[in-house]
């Protein structure tokens, strides 16, 4: 892996292999907090349809669901995905 590939917090993965268990949880903890104020404050959201099943997104509310590449999304994944949408839009094949 590129050694100056920065993750989050300006660590690169090599100084978080290095982590101690503890620092390690804080920093998780210190992202997990970080992804739940971008998903609260930004009005568009960009991601995966399996990050967008996840706890982090479920209380997340949008007035629209864009998913592209349709017919490669699993039902149950595109149902989760879209629970809390207004309005679904599916683009593909």
């Amino acid at each position: 892996m590129n050694e100056k590939y920065v993750d989050f917090f300006g660590y690169n993965v090599e100084t978080i292999k290095k982590l101690t268990r503890h620092q390690f949880e804080m920093f998780l903890q210190h992202k997990k907090t970080f992804e739940q104020q971008i998903i609260i404050r930004k009005p568009i959201i960009v991601t995966t349809v399996g990050k967008a099943t996840t706890k982090v997104m479920a209380d997340r509310r949008f007035k629209i669901v864009i998913m592209d590449e349709a017919t490669m999304v699993k039902e149950n994944e595109a149902f989760l995905a879209a629970i809390n949408a207004e309005q679904i839009i599916l683009v593909g094949d």
